[in-house]
C-alpha cells in the first residue's frame, strides 16, 4: 500500500482550525465571561446573562472541541494527532473528575 506525503493526506486544515479555535477561542470566551460578569464592591454585572452564556460556551469549547479534535484525527488516521488529542482529553478529564469530586465534599 503506497503512502501519501503528510500534506497530501486529508484532515490537516480541519484539526489546525479546530485547535486554533480552541486554544484562541476558549481564553476570547473566557475574557468575555469576566468583562461582562465582573463587578466592584456589590455593584451590578455590566450584563450577567450575557456573562453566564459566554462562561457556558467556553466550557464546552474548551472541553468538547480536544474530544472532537480526537475523533477527528481517528477518523482522518493520524496517529500522532490522535494521541496528543486523547492525552489531552484525558487530562481534561481527570481534572473535571478531581474538580467536581472536591466540590461535593
Amino acid at each position: 500500500m503506497p503512502t501519501t506525503p503528510p500534506e497530501e493526506r486529508p484532515g490537516w486544515g480541519t484539526l489546525f482550525a479546530l485547535t486554533f479555535l480552541w486554544l484562541i477561542g476558549t481564553p476570547v470566551l473566557a475574557l468575555l465571561t469576566f468583562s461582562y460578569g465582573f463587578a466592584l464592591m456589590g455593584a451590578t454585572p455590566a450584563n450577567k446573562s450575557l456573562s453566564e452564556v459566554c462562561a457556558i460556551a467556553t466550557m464546552v469549547l474548551g472541553l468538547g472541541a480536544p474530544p472532537v479534535s480526537c475523533v477527528l484525527a481517528l477518523a482522518f488516521r493520524r496517529r500522532i494527532a490522535a494521541t496528543v488529542y486523547g492525552l489531552i482529553s484525558a487530562a481534561l478529564f481527570v481534572l473535571a473528575v478531581i474538580i467536581v469530586s472536591r466540590a461535593r465534599g
